[in-house]
């Protein structure tokens, strides 16, 4: 579980790293690589009104080039867009999220997954708590 407090009148993001993986541990993306995993998450409406994802970094073959999975604006299999700030998951109880990763650039690595949490403004202080489950990478 991951819980927090914001206070008001700034946006509140951040990514809150999970894990840290070693050069041996990286995992190579391909064509047919997806992400799933289960969220629940709960805010103090309406001072947290905000959403969070599990987010990838990537990085390039070559280790040139880091970005974030959340950067590419790809669906889910849903439809929905898969960054906090345009997600509509339901809230107060469990989500499955399911994300084809084939729309990414090629020779991409994963090296960190962490959770990142995007409220475009904050009004008024407020606690929120994001719980994650059953996190699959299928490379």
């Amino acid at each position: 579980m991951i819980h927090g407090t914001v206070n008001g009148f700034s946006p509140a993001r951040f990514r809150y790293g999970l894990w840290e993986m070693s050069p041996f541990e990286q995992l190579e993306l391909t064509p047919e690589s997806a992400l799933k995993f289960d969220i629940y998450y709960h805010f103090d409406f309406p001072a947290t009104f905000g959403n969070a994802i599990l987010d990838l970094r990537l990085i390039s073959f070559d280790e040139t080039d880091t970005t974030w999975l959340s950067d590419y604006f790809l669906a889910d299999v849903v439809g929905e867009i898969y960054v906090p700030q345009l997600r509509v998951d339901a809230l107060d109880r469990w989500v499955h999220v399911h994300v084809p990763l084939a729309g990414l650039p090629e020779e991409r690595k994963v090296d960190r997954i962490s959770v990142y949490f995007n409220k475009p403004s904050v009004v008024s202080p407020g606690e929120y708590r994001i719980f994650i489950d059953n996190i699959l990478i299928k490379i």
